[in-house]
């Protein structure tokens, strides 16, 4: 009996090293490709998710709305950069509905930036139809958090939701920075706008700030829709693939612990 288990540990402990030998392998491959991409191109990217700030149904699709910040107009947000940004005084604001998720299309997208964005050009992707202007003109929901917008674009007027942001679809809004900001600044501002929402939505005077809201539609069974302003970055999809990895070798781990005491 103890020899058997002896054996049994020790198939488990090789198994295990081959899978983190496999885990090193994939984190190895993904740095390449990352640092390969950075010296190509230098592009930039960074992701924001969403926090929702009514309470209309229970049905919440805030884990698959996301905007990306970047200094490159990519298109389609799975594939490669396609081209940098003619300076470095343009920006790149993907808005994105992750396909699988549950039924729900983003109507309107507000943005508070004051003195930071001036529109250049709205590239609606497949499925999509974007313009300038929004109704409602205010983001649903905002008020307490002393939301107001100073651009705002929306789906084109269709029968149901055909020209909103849905599962699978995303919206690209291409902006010339005023006043001689940067990239940075951008990044910048989204940070400062992120405490003037958790500390009591008080802004400092004369700080640059930027806030981004979206009212999502059509929400799951219920049909409800929400308003949801932006939360703290997201962790990089680097981070999240290793984690789920990591998680994998775990629970396959659980699983023969389970089997071994069964016998």
């Amino acid at each position: 009996m103890i020899k058997r288990r002896f054996r049994q540990t020790k198939g488990e402990v090789i198994v295990i090293v081959k899978q983190l030998r496999g885990i090193c392998i994939l984190a190895a491959a993904a740095a390449a490709t990352l640092t390969a991409s950075s010296a190509q191109a230098d592009f930039i990217s960074h992701s924001y998710g969403f926090t929702r700030i009514t309470n209309n149904g229970t049905e919440n699709p805030e884990g698959q709305i996301f905007f990306e910040v970047r200094n490159f107009s990519g298109g389609e947000p799975d594939g490669p950069a396609q081209a940098a940004l003619p300076s470095a005084q343009w920006v790149s604001i993907l808005v994105r509905n992750v396909a699988g998720g549950m039924s729900s299309s983003i109507g309107e997208t507000y943005f508070e930036d004051g003195t930071l964005l001036d529109l250049h050009t709205i590239v609606s992707g497949p499925g999509t139809t974007y313009i300038e202007g929004a109704s409602p003109p205010d983001l649903p929901g905002g008020e307490p958090f002393s939301f107001v917008a100073t651009t705002m674009f929306s789906a084109e007027a269709a029968p149901g939701n055909a020209n909103g942001i849905n599962p699978g679809e995303w919206v690209e809004i291409l902006f010339t920075l005023k006043n001689s900001y940067v990239y940075s600044d951008v990044l910048a501002a989204i940070a400062a706008g992120q405490q003037y929402t958790q500390n009591g939505y008080k802004q400092y005077p004369g700080e640059l700030t930027l806030r981004f809201g979206i009212h999502v539609r059509s929400i799951g069974l219920g049909g409800e829709s929400e308003g949801f302003i932006n939360s703290i970055p997201l962790p990089a999809p680097f981070g999240l693939a290793l984690a789920g990895l990591a998680g994998v070798v775990i629970i396959s781990r659980r699983k023969r612990k389970a089997a071994v005491s069964l016998d």
